[in-house]
């Protein structure tokens, strides 16, 4: 069994950015949920949202509306949501505000089949779209199930390594872990 985490697509249309997720009460570090419910493992499949505050706000909206939104990079898909939840977000983009409050979390599946990331290339000024999930991040309870974790994903042979790359990243944990140690140097002293 897969251990639970998130998995994350993220996709920027003018001043709106769709991030796709499987679990949104994993973002605690930058959003905070403030009416309704997070998203979650049940919402796979169904057209939910959780919408930032400001958002929601100045579109006069409310928990439970439902809202269209249209593919910039697919015209042809217009998809109706239902606000199941709204937060707040404390990561805020200093050069761009507006762009902090604009993101809108959905099912991840949703995302990948309907909508599309825009790559511009300066160079021969051309835009190239791309479907599907481009990462996925898990985030375990104990760093010490790391090498089980890659190895269960691994195992499960759907991934294409030519193109992805399974890979752990415990800096986090790392920089978090270590002034407790020293806190438990100085009491032990």
């Amino acid at each position: 069994q897969m251990p639970e985490g998130e998995s994350k697509m993220t996709v920027s249309s003018g001043d709106i950015t769709i991030s796709g997720i499987i679990d949104t009460s994993t973002q605690t570090s930058s959003i905070t949920l403030v009416e309704g419910r997070n998203l979650n493992i049940s919402d796979v499949g169904q057209n939910n949202i959780i919408i930032e505050k400001n958002l929601l706000d100045s579109n006069s909206l409310a928990l439970g509306d439902k809202i269209s939104i249209t593919s910039a990079s697919k015209t042809d898909v217009t998809i109706e949501f239902t606000i199941v939840g709204v937060y707040t977000t404390n990561n805020v983009n200093k050069m761009n505000p507006t762009r902090s409050y604009n993101t809108i979390y959905m099912p991840y599946d949703i995302v990948s089949k309907n909508f599309r990331r825009a790559s511009y290339n300066s160079t021969t000024q051309t835009t190239t779209y791309t479907e599907g999930i481009d990462s996925a991040v898990l985030y375990i309870d104990d760093p010490e199930n790391l090498d089980t974790v890659v190895n269960q994903i691994t195992a499960l042979g759907t991934i294409d390594t030519t193109k992805y790359k399974v890979d752990t990243d415990d800096s986090t944990y790392q920089q978090m872990i270590e002034p407790i140690k020293n806190v438990k140097k100085f009491a032990n002293n």
